[in-house]
C-alpha cells in the first residue's frame, strides 16, 4: 500500500531552507499564512498562543502570526475566553478535578485568575449550577470504586484516584467520609 503523504506537517514553503528568509512579497505570505489559520480555526476551537505555536510550527514569521491572530482576534474568530470554557466543560465532563483543568489551560497559553476558573467551574452549560468539586469526586468514587464504603484498600485507591484527577487532598478526603 503506498504511503499517504502527511499534509498536516507540510512546510509553509516547500523548497526553502529552516533558516533561509522568505522572499516572496509579503502580501503573498500573509495570504498562505492567512488561509492556514482559517483552516486551522475552521476545524477546531484554539486559543491565540496555541494557534501562534501551530503557525509557526508551519513556517509562518512570529511577527506575521501575531498580525493574523490580532485580526482574528478582532473579527472574534478567536476568543482565549470562549476556548476556556469550551477546554473547562469538556476536562469537568471527563473528571479532571481544579488542578489538572488549570494545568491544561496553562499548556494552551491561557491564564485566568483563580476567581475566573471557579465561576467557569461553577456553571454549566446552560449557565445553571454546576456540581460542586465534592459531588463530582463522590460521582467519579462511587462509579468507578463502588466497594469504598467497605474496604478500605479500594478506599485507598479512590482517594489515590482523586487526586491524580486533581482534586485537592481535603476534596478527596471530604469525598470519601461516609
Amino acid at each position: 500500500m503506498p504511503k499517504t503523504p502527511d499534509f498536516r506537517r507540510r512546510p509553509l514553503r516547500k523548497s526553502a531552507k529552516p533558516d533561509a528568509p522568505d522572499l516572496r512579497p509579503t502580501e503573498e505570505r500573509l495570504k498562505e499564512a492567512r488561509n492556514l489559520a482559517h483552516g486551522r480555526i475552521s476545524r477546531r476551537e484554539t486559543s491565540a498562543r496555541e494557534l501562534e505555536r501551530w503557525l509557526n510550527g508551519r513556517g509562518v514569521a512570529v511577527l506575521d502570526a501575531q498580525e493574523i491572530i490580532a485580526h482574528l482576534i478582532e473579527q472574534g474568530y478567536v476568543d482565549d475566553r470562549r476556548f476556556a470554557g469550551i477546554l473547562v466543560r469538556e476536562l469537568i465532563r471527563q473528571g479532571k478535578g481544579p488542578r489538572v483543568i488549570q494545568q491544561k489551560l496553562l499548556l494552551k497559553g491561557i491564564r485566568l485568575a483563580e476567581d475566573d476558573l471557579k465561576s467557569m467551574m461553577s456553571t454549566d452549560r446552560d449557565g445553571g449550577p454546576a456540581a460542586t468539586d465534592i459531588e463530582r469526586a463522590k460521582g467519579i468514587i462511587e462509579r468507578r470504586y463502588p466497594e469504598y464504603k467497605t474496604d478500605r484498600a479500594e478506599a485507598q485507591r479512590a482517594y489515590q484516584a482523586l487526586i491524580r484527577r486533581g482534586f485537592s487532598f481535603d476534596v478527596a478526603r471530604r469525598a470519601l467520609e461516609r
